[in-house]
């Protein structure tokens, strides 16, 4: 037998407004309110055992996230999911082999974050990106030494 579920829990993007038996499926479903905003209805014991966790309207959600400032280390993991891996890539500067997503440093809506007590300038907008080679990158950078993130 599930347990009750109180109302407002949480079940990973869900929040429980409302539970109903419909007794012609004979199924107890939840009125939800999921995260992006969508209401939805599930089946209880789905929602209780983490079958489901949200609305399922991927494309809602994923504008939500396209939405969400993620941070400099963020912003390059959503680069290589989109993109792939840089080395897939040629260099912008000199053709060869790219090892890393550089920001071109030109964006209206540049930010600036402190990684490792350095600033790093960054910005949210991918078209703002370009593949490099490790060494054109330092030296788009001003430093040689620079670190940067590798994915």
């Amino acid at each position: 037998m599930l347990k009750p579920t109180p109302l407002l829990t949480r079940y990973g993007s869900l929040t429980v407004m409302g539970v109903y038996r419909d007794r012609a499926r004979r199924q107890t479903f939840v009125i939800a309110l999921c995260d992006c905003g969508t209401l939805t209805r599930a089946i209880k014991a789905n929602v209780l055992r983490g079958n489901t966790t949200s609305c399922g309207d991927q494309a809602r959600h994923k504008r939500k996230q396209e939405r969400e400032v993620t941070g400099y280390a963020g912003m390059h993991l959503r680069l290589y999911r989109h993109h792939g891996k840089a080395s897939n890539y040629e260099c912008r500067d000199c053709g060869r082999q790219g090892a890393e997503w550089s920001y071109l440093g030109d964006s209206p809506a540049e930010l600036v974050e402190v990684v490792n007590g350095r600033p790093l300038a960054y910005s949210m907008r991918m078209r703002d990106y370009g593949i490099r080679c490790v060494s054109c990158h330092r030296l788009a950078d001003g430093n040689p030494l620079s670190g940067a993130i590798y994915v």
